[in-house]
């Protein structure tokens, strides 16, 4: 019986239905066109007909276990979801619903958003040596790029002598390794290869000029498809099978994923089998791979790797928080909302459900990487890349502003029973000093954020969102960010909270649950807002620590090696404990968030026209979102009872507008200005302002018709490409319509000021005072007739506010140190 007669067969008795014997045939006839261009038609059927049957039972096998692995992720979110109370103590799925997703202070289970980072925190704790010591330098680069060559002959299994090429190389492999068994149990099927090399990544643009049979021809010489197994049908690709792969890898490429289609046609509509052509194509050697992507790809070895290692972990993450099959869960949640809201029968519950039910849908968009491979160009990447620019010369001094962060720091520490006084010193050593090194190695080691080791102005993203542009104007904004000593605050910050709550794990091991109750009852609610209960406590006492000259810390890589817990058990406890951390983390230090992210841009991909003009008007309002929605919005709507809010909530604002007061005055001075006199209204509302983050308004606190960037606030909300543009036309359209008009100019002062405003660096806290009077200020003389009477006029207007300056405008040198009592004047 030839394999079409059991096809039919098996449809005619009812054990295939008609959509899977369509499939087993369309197989069964494409696998034999394949087969018989190299073999007669009889071996071509019988192995046609082999292979069809080993695929179409292992797709069977694959499909139960997705199933199984569905049920039990629905199982488990319903469970979450019957855990979670709002503040009345009420069950409220939608908010329920919404916390699976982005940080809520009353979900006690995993979050996505802050999953993923724990995630790839697991996996980068193996890196520690690998990290630091290919780390960039202050403009950006890797470091010791050179050897990274040899790290990429040691993946393709080829002899380097180089035992230190093989270390870097095997910790890689290592998270790799980790990272790839963890999405296989997820519902995932990715094959291991020894010695296949790395993964590649793809320059759409450059590809997308070359033209296909360019692309191809290059490509597949240095292709090796003995490596190569196309994991829906866990068989072999052949050079004649090939073709039509390569072609949708390629389509794939060039529309950024936006095609996807499962390369042999048989798509079962789950993420977990999806195709990523970065871990599809298998090259022949070394060579090839650099050839490659010297080519058509990013020529950093460690760019690669790590940007590897970070998309297989949000994968991870969305497997096993969403399922196999995250657009499904979705649908079960909306529905689920859905149904709720329209039992209950009031409209408001209906609209907020249908509400909550976009928001999500959002926030998948934004964390699934759908836009990940978007790379701009044209105008979208010349707007990107100007962001950077204007944040390069206008966030040097936001160091000054992020002296707050002491303070969000104390409320963080207090709020998880973590000690409090040694935060200065805390920061101090994760900032300088001796054996900075190894304390940022044992920060990677607990499984804290590797970003200042793996990625390019990640500071940025706590004050505008996300980072998208041109590589150049990237560094651009990093190397300010660096030397400016805001990317070291937020680094140490992180770590010092991070490590502190590891410590403290250790050191409160010896309390039993009911004991750490009466002991630390703070650090309890903190644990029990984790979702951790007594037992889960026993687990995390009994683990071994991690030592560092002689102090102890908790180790979540020491609990997933433990083999006295069942299969999974010490992941999925790590998991949830380094996700609770990262939440905390982000209290400690105010950062932007996926909802902050989809309140100020939406879905909107970075790259797109759309995407950068959105992302230019967020600009510097992503920080003050972040503040409200980490602290002053749950202090509001997620802390019970009603004295306990009150309390929280007087430290909070109280705390949070001295920290700003101390802020305001720090950059009167950096601005030559003395401290403003501290009795006035005006003063504490833009105190209570910048403290709030909300630094680029306090000047319209205080009734300024500008910003400290001579932006209106019209402008300001715009944001500052608006204004750039503004400027930008008025130094040349405005000048030439005033020449037309025969008008009066000043672009020669008009351009002076241009240039100081826009200068990258111009705006660093310890250069930039002098900047102004020695350089801007002189060349105005030259260039303004009218600078002179411009300055009294500015001075005047400043003494109306109780300052004067201690470098006066227009001088090259200080006339006196500021004045600090001028703070307590009458």
């Amino acid at each position: 019986m030839s394999f079409k007669d059991c096809i039919d067969r098996g449809e005619a008795n009812g054990s295939l239905n008609a959509d899977q014997a369509k499939e087993a045939r369309d197989l069964y006839g494409s696998l034999y066109d394949q087969y018989r261009k190299i073999m007669n038609p009889a071996e071509a059927q019988a192995r046609a007909a082999g292979d069809a049957y080993k695929t179409i039972d292992f797709k069977k096998m694959e499909a139960k276990r997705r199933k199984l692995i569905a049920a039990t992720v629905i199982r488990d979110i319903n469970n979450d979801i019957s855990k979670y109370r709002n503040t009345k103590g009420e069950l409220d799925t939608v908010s329920a619903v919404k916390a699976l997703f982005v940080q809520d202070h009353l979900a006690p289970y995993n979050n996505l958003e802050f999953m993923r980072s724990a995630v790839s925190g697991m996996a980068f704790s193996s890196m520690d040596k690998f990290l630091k010591k290919f780390r960039r330098n202050l403009v950006g680069r890797t470091k010791h790029k050179a050897d990274l060559k040899n790290i990429v002959r040691e993946s393709f299994g080829e002899e380097t002598s180089d035992a230190s090429a093989r270390e870097m190389f095997q910790a890689y492999y290592q998270a790799e390794e980790y990272l790839r068994k963890r999405a296989n149990a997820s519902g995932m099927n990715i094959a291991r290869l020894e010695n296949r090399g790395l993964n590649q990544s793809h320059h759409s643009l450059k590809i997308r000029q070359a033209g296909y049979k360019t692309w191809r021809d290059f490509t597949l010489a240095r292709l090796d498809l003995d490596k190569m197994v196309d994991e829906s049908t866990n068989l072999p690709f052949t050079p004649a099978s090939i073709e039509p792969v390569i072609n949708e890898v390629y389509q794939t490429i060039i529309t950024n994923g936006f095609n996807r289609i499962d390369p042999m046609k048989y798509t079962a509509g789950s993420f977990a089998t999806r195709k990523t052509d970065h871990r599809f194509l298998k090259f022949k050697n070394a060579d090839s791979w650099m050839e490659y992507q010297n080519k058509f790809g990013e020529s950093n070895a460690f760019d690669t790797m790590v940007s590897h290692v970070e998309a297989l972990s949000r994968d991870v993450a969305i497997l096993e928080r969403l399922g196999p099959n995250p657009k499904a869960t979705m649908e079960f949640l909306k529905k689920k909302m859905l149904k709720e809201a329209n039992v209950k029968g009031d409209a408001k519950s209906i609209l907020r459900a249908q509400k909550i039910s976009e928001d999500i849908q959002t926030y998948y968009n934004i964390m699934s990487g759908n836009y990940s491979g978007i790379s701009g160009n044209g105008i979208p990447a010349g707007i990107a890349g100007l962001r950077q620019v204007l944040q390069s010369a206008q966030l040097g001094s936001a160091s000054i502003a992020a002296i707050t962060d002491i303070n969000f720091q104390r409320l963080a520490r207090q709020m998880n029973g973590l000690p409090q006084t040694s935060i200065i010193s805390d920061y101090l050593k994760n900032l300088m000093g001796l054996g900075l090194g190894e304390r940022q190695m044992l920060a990677t080691r607990l499984g804290i954020s590797a970003d200042e080791f793996t990625t390019v102005a990640a500071t940025l993203e706590r004050y505008v969102g996300d980072i998208t542009g041109p590589e150049v104007t990237k560094r651009l904004a990093d190397f300010t960010m660096r030397v400016s000593i805001l990317s070291p605050l937020t680094y140490a910050g992180r770590r010092a909270f991070g490590v502190q709550y590891f410590g403290t794990l250790a050191d409160t091991s010896k309390y039993t649950w009911k004991e750490i109750g009466k002991k630390e009852p703070m650090l309890k609610e903190s644990l029990e807002r984790a979702g951790i209960d007594e037992a889960e406590w026993d687990i995390i006492r009994a683990t071994p620590f991690e030592e560092y000259k002689g102090a102890e810390f908790f180790s979540v890589k020491n609990l997933e090696q433990r083999a006295d817990l069942p299969k999974g058990a010490g992941t999925k406890l790590a998991t949830k404990i380094l996700t609770a951390i990262n939440q905390e983390t982000n209290k400690a230090v105010p950062s932007t968030s996926i909802e902050g992210r989809a309140f100020l841009q939406g879905d909107q991909a970075g790259g797109t026209f759309r995407g950068e003009v959105l992302n230019s008007f967020a600009m510097y309002k992503s920080f003050s979102f972040a503040v409200w929605n980490t602290w002053l919005w749950p202090a509001f709507t997620t802390t019970k009872g009603r004295s306990r809010k009150y309390k929280h909530l007087a430290n909070l604002i109280i705390s949070t507008t001295l920290m700003g007061a101390l802020a305001y005055q720090l950059k009167q001075i950096s601005r030559g200005k003395d401290p403003m006199p501290m009795n006035t209204g005006e003063f504490w509302r833009a105190a209570f302002i910048q403290g709030g983050g909300g630094g680029v308004f306090t000047d319209f606190a205080l009734g300024s018709s500008t910003s400290k960037y001579d932006m209106t606030l019209g402008e300001t909300i715009a944001g500052p490409v608006f204004s750039f543009f503004s400027d930008l036309l008025d130094l040349t359209f405005g000048n030439l319509a005033q020449l037309n008009r025969d008008e009066k100019t000043n672009a020669a002062g008009e351009a002076i000021k241009f240039a100081g405003r826009y200068t990258p660096g111009s705006s660093l806290w310890y250069t930039r005072l002098a900047g102004e009077r020695l350089l801007y200020d002189q060349m105005q003389y030259w260039a303004d007739p009218d600078y002179s009477s411009k300055i009294r006029r500015k001075i005047r207007r400043d003494r109306k506010l109780g300052q004067d300056y201690w470098w006066r405008p227009g001088k090259t040198e200080p006339d006196r140190p500021p004045d600090l009592s001028n703070m307590f004047e009458d």
